[in-house]
């Protein structure tokens, strides 16, 4: 194993994908972690939208400890660099906040119509629960 020396940039594999952090296969044998927060900039919700096992990373290093220890940064590596690319979803299209399950956009007018409709089927449910309710009520006298 070669020398890994603090603050020097490698590129490295990622060989695990853990929910806290990356580790990273580096030059001559060495390998590391990169830590959730030090992934990218941001909130890092689900690793596995940033990486996958056999991507090449350059990271930079962050500190040894002992021979196998190595704490890494990929944040910090692309900081002059251009941002690691996210796997972004695709983009959902509004569909009215109605919960359709279909990601068509809708006019205005097909949109307030299901409101309206929704609207009413609550309103009748609510009734129905309330006539349920004074009707199966007992008053004492």
């Amino acid at each position: 194993m070669s020398k890994i020396e603090v603050g020097q940039i490698y590129e490295g594999i990622v060989t695990k994908i853990a929910s806290y952090g990356v580790f990273v296969s580096l030059p001559e044998g060495n390998s590391g972690m990169i830590h959730i927060s030090e992934l990218t900039n941001g909130y890092v919700k689900d690793i596995n939208e940033f990486v996958n096992v056999g991507d090449k990373l350059k990271v930079k290093v962050l500190s040894v400890e002992g021979k196998s220890k190595i704490a890494l940064s990929s944040k910090q590596a692309s900081e002059n660099d251009e941002k690691p690319k996210q796997k972004r979803p695709k983009p959902k299209t509004f569909n009215g906040g109605f919960g359709e399950t279909d990601n068509t956009p809708k006019s205005f007018e097909d949109m307030m119509a299901t409101f309206m409709k929704r609207s009413d089927e609550k309103i009748q449910d609510l009734n129905r629960s309330n006539n349920i309710k004074i009707g199966t009520t007992k008053r004492k006298r």
